[in-house]
């Protein structure tokens, strides 16, 4: 996400960017950037600080604030606030990193590559984060699966009594498997009747 109000910088960054296999979506003001961050994952936005309505840094401060857009980096970009106090401001922001105009498009591109770096290894982790949680709910239930049958072939070989074994097993069943209802239906030997 590329933010600013001047289209000849919006230009000039696409250009610079587009060196880059990503997608690049524009933005001439902090309300539209907002708009599409809901729209959109981002893995970085470069924001112009100085912007009419809404600045860079409440822009940022937004982002910040929305559980959703919390974590996304941000890179500050400014030909005119370019002292130490701009700086510490967008740090405080939530910032990343702050860019003073005009400044070296390869130093511009080293630090998005390394953001699309990290954010293509958040994407594999929280990828392998959801496989893991699936691994560990098929494990769960298959060792209750286990764990039922061994105490049910338990309580088989212990209680000969069909009347008091059946309850049981299904007591057992509804509690280990955390089911509302259980029954068991018996067979007649004719195959007739349950």
């Amino acid at each position: 996400l590329i933010v600013d109000d001047l289209p000849q910088n919006l230009f000039m960054l696409t250009q610079l960017l587009g060196k880059l296999d990503v997608e690049i979506i524009e933005a001439t003001s902090g309300f539209e950037a907002l708009d599409l961050v809901l729209q959109h994952d981002f893995c970085l936005a470069i924001v112009d600080v100085q912007m009419p309505e809404m600045d860079g840094y409440e822009l940022v401060e937004l982002l910040r604030s929305n559980k959703v857009t919390a974590t996304m980096p941000v890179i500050f970009v400014s030909a005119i606030f370019s002292d130490e106090y701009h700086h510490h401001r967008g740090y405080e922001a939530g910032a990343v990193d702050f860019l003073s105009k005009p400044f070296s498009p390869d130093i511009l591109l080293s630090k998005v590559q390394i953001f699309l770096e990290l954010y293509h290894q958040r994407v594999a982790l929280e990828r392998q984060r959801a496989k893991l949680e699936e691994a560990n709910r098929s494990l769960s239930k298959r060792t209750v699966e286990l764990e039922t049958g061994s105490r049910v072939g338990r309580h088989a070989n212990s209680i000969l009594d069909l009347e008091v074994l059946l309850p049981e097993v299904v007591l057992l069943i509804q509690t280990m498997f955390k089911y509302y209802f259980v029954s068991i239906w018996l067979v007649d030997e004719e195959k007739d009747a349950l």
